[in-house]
């Protein structure tokens, strides 16, 4: 028999659906109940966790696959196209096997600050060179640093391959060094404004175009090794590819000193209060609001400068902050969301992905593939367009098709589960006279509180 719609629920209640929806991926069918009356327990005690699962472990190294690519490329173009060919199949593989541990994942939040951090510092398939370790990429340079601090991580994503490779610093040479003299533009600033504009002080914050060029410069001579077998495949420095002498940085002047010049000069952006603004600002945009207030952005950012300029310290003031937990779904589902909270709400578990994988390629958002190096958009605008939301609609009732409820329950009753509070009255009754099974569990995924987070 169908439950009547509670007349009141505790406020632990919709903490707790916040909890699973907000900060994770949707609420599996007992997991409100386990959440209980301790939503931020719950949230905080998950970062004790290995970020990095067994199931992405025994994955290839980057510097293994750069291997392969460069052995490929000695061969000629025809057997550089059949390596092509093949690495794009395997870089499709382990972006499926990412989603899948993120729809098994016990840890949830971990999850989705994975996916923050990976937006955050973007590396696209869409770039051909890059494809086969966009991956990688991402348990190597973002996953093991999540619970470190901001300079950590910064460090390795400025120094894995794939950066180097997407954001062309791989050839990056200084106009007065060895390797440069004589040269027409032998510089490339793509990464140094990057960092500037995104991943560190942010745009309009007071850096000035000589601030990149100083910045490109003691980024020169960071590449990728091909020949010296120590190096191939892996983060290389080439002293006759550095633009020696001085550099004025942000108002600072930085002797010539190799590559520590760019290791101080991330220092310097990584323990920055202007990086931790920009950084808060961001974070409260993609798990709160589009628009945060400023407090909000505050308390996250106190979080950065009280622990040090870390990662996990943001992330422990997002889950303290009371803004965080207001009862108002202000942000739509991405596609991954989306898919991911259907299949969680289902019970589902998935081996290999894949069908995770076509699903949110088919919602517009396919994994590792953003079109720009800033990453997919925070705004729930981008998701919300006519075609964009015929096509959810579409994915709602064709998995609503051939799904049932777990455990032979009504689809009113799943949607108290794992909506909590945050389901509607009206949806509710709307789901008790549906027609059939199939019906009402596409009304329910495809209802405003669903869609929402």
């Amino acid at each position: 028999m169908v439950r009547e719609y509670p007349e009141a629920f505790e406020a632990y209640e919709v903490d707790a659906a916040i909890a699973a929806t907000r900060f994770g991926y949707g609420a599996r069918p007992h997991d409100l109940q386990q959440i209980g009356d301790q939503p931020r327990e719950w949230l905080l005690g998950q970062m004790i966790a290995d970020p990095v699962p067994e199931a992405l472990k025994s994955l290839p190294k980057s510097h293994e696959l750069l291997v392969d690519m460069l052995a490929a490329r000695q061969k000629g173009r025809s057997n550089m196209r059949v390596y092509r060919q093949e690495a794009r199949k395997r870089a499709l593989t382990e972006a499926a096997t990412h989603l899948a541990v993120s729809l098994n994942s016990p840890t949830p939040f971990v999850e989705r600050l994975v996916r923050f951090w990976t937006n955050h510092f973007t590396v696209s398939m869409v770039k051909p060179a890059v494809m086969p370790l966009v991956p990688a990429f991402e348990r190597e340079a973002i996953r093991p640093n999540i619970f470190k601090s901001f300079y950590s991580m910064l460090q390795a994503v400025v120094s894995h391959p794939a950066m180097l490779i997407y954001l062309d610093n791989v050839n990056s040479l200084g106009p007065s060094s060895v390797a440069g003299r004589g040269r027409k533009n032998p510089l490339n600033d793509r990464l140094a404004r990057q960092l500037l504009e995104h991943f560190t002080l942010g745009e309009g914050s007071g850096y000035t175009q000589l601030d990149v060029r100083a910045l490109a410069h003691m980024l020169t001579g960071w590449t990728v090794g091909v020949n010296n077998p120590a190096t191939r495949g892996k983060f290389a420095f080439r002293d006759s590819w550095h633009e020696g002498n001085f550099k004025e940085f942000l108002r600072r002047t930085y002797p010539d000193a190799g590559v520590l010049e760019g290791e101080a000069a991330l220092d310097h952006l990584a323990r920055s209060s202007t990086t931790g603004k920009n950084l808060s600002h961001r974070m409260a945009q993609a798990f709160v609001v589009d628009d945060p207030d400023p407090s909000l952005a505050s308390e996250i950012l106190a979080g950065f400068v009280l622990g040090g300029g870390r990662a996990d310290g943001m992330a422990r003031a997002l889950v303290e902050a009371s803004e965080a937990w207001e009862p108002v779904q202000r942000k739509v589902k991405s596609p991954t969301d989306l898919v991911l909270s259907v299949l969680r709400a289902l019970d589902v578990r998935s081996r290999t992905g894949r069908r995770l994988l076509d699903a949110i390629r088919f919602l517009g958002q396919p994994p590792y593939q953003p079109p720009t190096p800033d990453g997919w958009p925070y705004s729930s605008l981008s998701w919300v367009t006519p075609e964009l939301l015929l096509e959810r609609v579409e994915w709602c009732a064709e998995i609503a098709g051939v799904s049932r409820p777990p455990d032979g329950r009504e689809v009113p009753d799943l949607a108290l589960y794992v909506l909590g509070p945050m389901l509607k009255p009206t949806t509710h009754r709307r789901l008790r006279v549906a027609r059939d099974e199939s019906e009402a569990l596409a009304l329910l995924f495809a209802s405003s509180e669903f869609q929402r987070r």
